[in-house]
Parts: C-alpha cells; structure tokens; sequence
C-alpha cells in the first residue's frame, strides 16, 4: 500500500513513527493492565475466570509497565513536540498497490472507471460504530479486547452477499420489517466507520479493505494541549471504492467531560465517480461525523451538528469548482441521538433534516413502521439467544425481544447509566412491546434534499454480531444518468 502520512518533511514522518513506536507498547501495556482489573458482562457473570487476571496478569502488567516507562515518557515527549511545533494534516491517506496515482492529491485508476461502468449510476453506503480502542474502553462499555474483534470486523465488512439493496421499491402498501434486516453486508461504495481509536486497529482493518476498497483516509484528529491534551483523535475511518479528490477534518469545539480528550468531528471528502464526455466530473460528497455521548443536561449534540452543518457547507463551497456535478450529498454517522426519544427532540428538530432526509423517518418524534434501533443493549450483548447473525435478525424483528438487546427510545437525559440498562418487565414477567421499544436509533446515513437521487433501499446488518455494541445501517441511492 501507498501511505501518505501527516507529514510533508520526510524527517518528522520518521519522528513520529519514532514517537509511536516508543509510545504504543507503554501504553498498550497500561491499557491493558487496566483492563484486568476492569470487568465486563461476561466477566461479570463468571469471576472465577477474572482471578487469572487479578493475580497474574495484572501485575504482570503493572511490572511490564514500569519496565517500559523510559520509553513510553520519551514517545510521549517526541509526540508532543509534534504536536505542538509542528504543521501537519488531520488525517492519514492510504492507497491500494493496484490503484494508480495522479497529478498529487487527486487519484484515478482504469480499475475505478470500469467499477464505475459496471454499477452505473448505483451507489450503497455503510455506516458502522465497531468500538476499536484501548483495551480498558472496551472494557467499560462491556466489550472484548479491539485485538481479537479488529481481524473479525475487518473479515465481516468484506464478506458481503455482492449485492445492493432495493427493499424500499417492493410494489407492497406495506413493507415488512423483515425484508430490512440482513444478516451479512450488501456490496457497499463507500463504508463510514466510528471508533477505530488506534492505528493499529485501523493497520489490521486497511489490510482486510484493501481487497474490496482502494482508498482510505484513517487516523483522523487534531492533535493539540489545546484540543484533545494530544490524547485520542476523533476515531473516524472511511473506505472508497472511488478516487478521494478532497478531505478535511474538524473536529468539534464545543465538547464536554471526557470528550475533551478526544478530537470527535467531522470527516468531509469529495469523491470521483466518473469522467463525462466534456470533461466534466461527476462526483460525490459524504461526510462521516460522531458526535458526543452522554451530554448530560447540555444540548452538545445540537451545537455540534450545527457546526457540522456549517463545516460541511464550507467544504462545499470550498472545494466544488467548476464542471464538477454532485451525484449524491450524504452525511453519516453515530449521531449519539434518536428521531423517539423525549431528550432528543431538539435533534429531532434540527436544521440539519431540513436540508437532509432521513429514510427512516415518517415525522420528527416518529419513526417508520419498519425502523428499528441500533444502539445495543451493553448487558444482553453476548446473550447465547444472539449468538450468531441469523439469531439475532429474529430477535430484532419481534417488538417484545427487540427490547432486550436494543436501547428504549425513551431517554429523558443522555447518562452513562444508558450502558448499564436493561428492560423491566411487567408484574407478570413479560417484556410488552412499546412504541419506543428498542428504537433507539442512532447511527444514520441522511441525504441532501437538493441532490436528485432514489433511495432503493435501506437496511440494518446483523453481521457484527456479538462485535461491537452498534448495529450498522446501509443504504443504496440511484442517482439520475
């Protein structure tokens, strides 16, 4: 592969591949002696198996920490200077060997324009939260370590069923929910992921892409005292199909608690689809952005998707020029906020869905009839009775299960007690179904009102089952010839 990394001067690339290579095994060691002392739902049921990790491998851990400490201290120094002294991108761009490249920023590749005439003017998205962070994240919000599910992820985003989805132009009144939950990935465009915190994670994953996707942008963040205490960038990563013309990246200025040792924002970039006979370009314009969890009783998310919003407007008129035609405008994402949920609807309500339609959507406050939600339930996570993807699709389509394994969409007050809780049933034991019931809906893929597109089809993917706490959503649009 080709990697463009931060860096314009080839010696400060070589410093911080110095800084990283002295800095991650410290802190992969920290991570992970944190985590045995740190216990998730599996560990939690069964603490017995936690007693390895209590009185081996934690001081283990703690003794392989200290041995690693004068090199942790001296990355951690050479990043900061970086940091603070030096000029570099918000981002890091990877191309695929077989792609070609051209005239500096902008690629192309005989390969892309026959993908292009292959699927005519078809295009499917993906959006996916797969939480890929240090060991002890994980552990607080109830997962397995990022270095065994990263391999996983990365094979279950490419083993796809080579199709697009069309649900939504079945001649029915109405659609059943079952025909808008897959078990395994269409063949998707343009993939969105959230929470890949580390390089690392994002190295195991552009290795298993590669295969499907020849250009990627990951590792994106601002990185100052100023921003994010030079700690965790925003977790962005996006995989194309298509040449990536432009990018940019901004990360949001108003964020609270921990948030603010993060650099969570707004990934913009423009995307080639094709070349017309004039000289025209068609091209597309995505944006992947997550936004804050657990803003408490500040109306965060609002403010951020407003400077969302205006970000995305900016990059637009910034990098649009002329003989370029937009085929698609989308945005998506963990937007941390659903279309149900009373403590939302200042979200519900907010000018970014005046410009953006959102599929699954009737009205604000009211979600279609075949929506479901996709924030998972941290403490039914690894229930056996949701052990495999075709498991899981049947849970999801019955009102009454659904509400075990996906958050209600009736929170007042966005806190943390979100990923500790679970349905109560009634006097009589039973979970009745509600019209909130698990449609906690958070991650989104919307498109821009303006651009004349079809949505063919919508769906939930139950593929990474068992692999991260957030279903991801797909979406295929046919743009006008």
């Amino acid at each position: 592969m080709h990697r463009s990394q931060r860096y314009s001067n080839s010696y400060l690339k070589v410093l911080d591949t110095i800084a990283y290579a002295l800095l991650f095994p410290w802190v992969t060691a920290v991570s992970l002696f944190l985590a045995c002392y740190i216990s998730n739902i599996i560990e939690k049921l069964y603490p017995q198996k936690k007693l390895i990790q209590y009185f081996v491998l934690g001081p283990f851990f703690a003794a392989l920490t200290c041995l690693l400490l004068p090199m942790g201290v001296l990355g951690a120094l050479i990043w900061i200077w970086l940091c603070t002294f030096t000029e570099k991108e918000a981002y890091s761009y990877c191309i695929a060997e077989e792609y070609e490249w051209s005239e500096g920023r902008k690629r192309s590749s005989s390969k892309c324009m026959d993908d292009v005439k292959d699927n005519g003017h078809i295009f499917t998205f993906a959006s996916a939260n797969v939480l890929l962070g240090p060991d002890f994240l994980n552990k607080l919000n109830h997962n397995t370590s990022g270095f065994k599910r990263c391999g996983k992820i990365g094979e279950k985003l490419t083993n796809h069923n080579g199709k697009y989805l069309s649900n939504l132009m079945v001649e029915k009144k109405e659609v059943g929910r079952r025909d808008f939950i897959f078990t395994e990935f269409p063949s998707v465009d343009f993939l969105c992921l959230q929470e890949v915190w580390e390089r690392f994670h994002a190295s195991v994953l552009l290795n298993h892409l590669s295969s499907q996707y020849g250009y990627f942008i990951y590792d994106v963040g601002e990185y100052s005292f100023k921003s994010n205490l030079c700690l965790l960038g925003s977790g962005l990563m996006f995989a194309s199909k298509m040449p990536i013309l432009e990018a940019e990246f901004k990360p949001f200025s108003f964020r609270t608690n921990h948030a603010k040792f993060t650099s969570l924002g707004v990934l913009c970039v423009k995307v080639l689809l094709n070349y017309c006979q004039n000289g025209d370009r068609h091209v597309g314009i995505i944006a992947n952005l997550h936004t804050q969890a657990f803003q408490g009783f500040d109306a965060v998310i609002y403010s951020q998707l407003s400077e969302a919003l205006e970000f995305i407007e900016n990059f637009k008129e910034k990098n649009l020029h002329t003989g370029d035609i937009v085929k698609f405008d989308i945005v998506c994402g963990d937007f941390n906020a659903d279309n149900i949920s009373p403590g939302d609807e200042d979200v519900q309500n907010h000018p970014i869905f005046d410009e953006y339609v959102d599929p699954c959507v009737e009205k604000p406050g009211k979600d279609k009839s075949w929506s479901i939600g996709t924030e998972l339930r941290q403490m039914t996570l690894f229930s056996p009775n949701i052990s495999t993807p075709e498991l899981f699709k049947e849970a999801l389509i019955d009102d009454s299960l659904r509400r075990l394994y996906v958050l209600d969409a009736d929170v007042v007050i966005h806190r943390p007690s979100l990923m500790t809780a679970v349905v109560q049933p009634d006097w009589a034991g039973r979970v009745k179904p509600q019209p909130y019931g698990g449609m906690r809906r958070v991650d989104k893929i919307i498109m821009h009102k303006s651009t004349k597109t079809k949505t063919l089809g919508y769906g939930f993917v139950t593929a990474l089952t068992h692999l991260t706490d957030h279903l991801p959503v797909c979406m295929t649009i046919q743009t006008e010839q």
